[in-house]
């Protein structure tokens, strides 16, 4: 598990694992997404997916990874640590600042 896979008929890289954070902001890149998504990840291979909850996109990405064949195993809420200053030598009012979604945005962690 977590070793990089090469399928015998491609040169493409899979994955037993596919982490990612905010990475559809529009229904429209939904199904070239998932096309990419699925020649990324090995076959019952987990995607972990951390999204804001009024993300365009969001919903649509949901119910079409579902048609598409992938179970939802889980939503949470992140923890407390999510939103820790990430900045090295910046003090939380100045990350607070420069990534304003951080404290203002409401997120959800998906697996598939």
């Amino acid at each position: 598990k977590g070793e990089e896979r090469r399928s015998s008929s491609s040169s493409v890289a899979r994955f037993d694992v596919v982490m990612g954070s905010d990475l559809v902001y529009d229904k429209e890149v939904v199904p070239s997404f998932i096309g990419a998504l699925k020649c990324l990840l090995v076959p019952k291979g987990s995607f972990y997916y951390t999204t804001a909850v009024h993300r365009a996109g969001r919903a649509e990405l949901a119910s079409l990874l579902i048609k598409d064949g992938f179970q939802m195993v889980s939503v949470m809420k992140p923890p407390t640590s999510y939103r820790a200053n990430p900045l090295r030598g910046a003090s939380q009012e100045e990350c607070d600042l420069i990534l304003t979604d951080l404290k203002q945005t409401e997120y959800q962690l998906w697996h598939f």
